[in-house]
């Protein structure tokens, strides 16, 4: 495992695959990663960020000890940290069965208004992901969500878009999707031409299912 992690010093292009492969095999998350998150060394950061990401996709519970560190990276000064908190969260929310998520959910989400709006988008973009794992707190996600116009972003239409790419994740499974497809109906005449685009292919694929 040494030889693999040290590959992750090898710049934005290294082969993640033999470390990812290695990790999911052995079925245990080497620390180096997770402290690796917040090193100073950008091409170390970036690429234990981008293996928790896909370890976190295959094996949400290999994250899931390290729980308490990404909640810390929440109170970070520094955006991407609070960036990479937000994800990580997410990812490592499948595999919470003790009620962890759910004690920090009114944190977690004050989130949608960060001074930053990378943290933001992020949230967005990945709360799907919680509301497929926790089916019970499907509704107070989607309201937060529904409350993006109530923040000081300036580009609210962009994360609209975002807002949409959440929703796609669980719809589905949502009770109400009505509800959904009324706000991405809203976003046909978006001045974002991305979400506009995102909008289009949600109601093509969902109306009237």
């Amino acid at each position: 495992m040494e030889n693999v992690i040290n590959e992750l010093n090898d710049g934005q292009d290294a082969n993640l695959g033999p470390l990812i492969e290695a990790v999911l095999k052995v079925g245990q998350l080497p620390v180096e990663l997770v402290e690796g998150v917040t090193s100073t060394d950008e091409d170390l950061r970036y690429n234990c960020y981008q293996a928790l990401i896909t370890v976190g996709r295959a094996r949400p519970e290999m994250l899931y000890p390290y729980w308490d560190s990404f909640v810390e990276l929440l109170d970070s000064p520094n955006a991407y940290h609070r960036s990479v908190a937000v994800r990580l969260i997410a990812y490592t929310t499948p595999a919470d069965d003790g009620g962890r998520f759910e004690s920090l959910f009114d944190r977690y989400f004050e989130f949608l208004d960060d001074d930053k709006i990378l943290v933001t988008r992020y949230l967005v973009q990945d709360a799907g992901i919680i509301a497929k794992a926790k089916p019970d707190l499907q509704e107070r996600i989607v309201a937060k969500l529904l409350t993006i116009d109530d923040t000081h972003h300036k580009h609210k239409d962009l994360i609209k878009g975002d807002v949409i790419q959440a929703f796609e994740t669980f719809f589905d499974a949502y009770p109400d999707r009505e509800r959904l497809l009324a706000f991405v109906r809203d976003q046909l005449s978006s001045g974002s031409p991305k979400t506009r685009r995102a909008a289009k292919a949600f109601v093509e694929q969902h109306q009237g299912g």
